[in-house]
């Protein structure tokens, strides 16, 4: 389930480049993390998925799952300029926002945890949260209204992506960094 949910919003992700909502960027499933956007600025991008009946994220294991993402930043080179976490649900103690996603600074509770790890002060404004409920649902109601096609065309097109996106995921994933 969890690479399905990554694959989602891998292919989500390509939708948004491709309709001009995000920085131009090649899309590398399995890069330097779940996902590398190379652009004019590298990202890594951490993507967690999460059952409904378990709940939101604790503050303890976002900021876990960010230390993980700089951890992995540290062994790569070059080190990306962004990182971005990206989840399924809902963080508690993050204010909820409409089933929309916007890219979310890191302040708070989570901000002060992350400050006691060793090079929060440069990663830290390097690095948000995202809250992707429904990438799928967002990256097929983008291709109809670019397109202007019929959702079944889009829903389609998407299903295509999502195939293709799963085998690079699979053959870059056996592949030294």
């Amino acid at each position: 389930r969890g690479f399905r949910y990554q694959d989602a919003v891998t292919a989500w992700f390509a939708v948004e480049i491709w309709a001009g909502r995000r920085a131009p960027a090649v899309v590398i499933p399995e890069g330097g993390d779940d996902i590398e956007l190379r652009g004019e600025a590298t990202c890594f991008v951490q993507v967690k998925s999460r059952r409904e009946h378990l709940g939101n994220y604790t503050e303890g294991e976002t900021v876990g799952h960010i230390e993980d993402l700089w951890k992995r930043s540290f062994g790569s080179a070059p080190r990306p300029q962004r990182l971005e976490l990206v989840l399924e649900r809902e963080v508690a103690g993050l204010s909820p926002l409409d089933d929309h996603p916007a890219v979310r600074l890191i302040e708070g509770p989570i901000s002060t945890r992350l400050s006691k790890f060793s090079g929060s002060s440069d990663l830290l404004p390097r690095t948000s949260i995202s809250v992707a409920t429904s990438p799928q649902e967002w990256a097929i109601n983008l291709i109809a209204d670019r397109l202007n096609c019929a959702p079944i065309a889009a829903q389609m097109c998407f299903a295509d992506l999502l195939v293709r996106v799963g085998v690079l995921a699979d053959a870059n994933g056996r592949l030294a960094p």
